[in-house]
């Protein structure tokens, strides 16, 4: 971690999981707003997440041509770059 940014390890370290971790799980995994990470297994929910999420959050597969709504809705553009 950069010198500095000491102030900022709470959000990775702190009581709390991080809140994209958990709304991963909770929203694209489990489709259940009142899911509780301390449930959260591993071993299962993993797999869970892969029949689920239609390879949205794959971290095997590199393969980046899988649907998304978030790649198919970017509208970034290399227009006006500086060279």
């Amino acid at each position: 971690m950069e010198p500095g940014s000491e102030l900022g390890w709470a959000g990775l370290a702190g009581p709390n999981a991080p809140a994209v971790a958990t709304d991963t799980f909770t929203y694209a995994v489990y489709k259940d707003p009142n899911w509780d990470w301390h449930t959260l297994n591993p071993d299962t929910d993993t797999a869970r997440a892969d029949k689920n999420d239609n390879g949205l959050i794959d971290a095997i597969d590199p393969n980046s041509s899988h649907s998304s709504p978030i790649r198919e809705s970017s509208s970034c553009t290399t227009a006006g770059a500086i060279s």
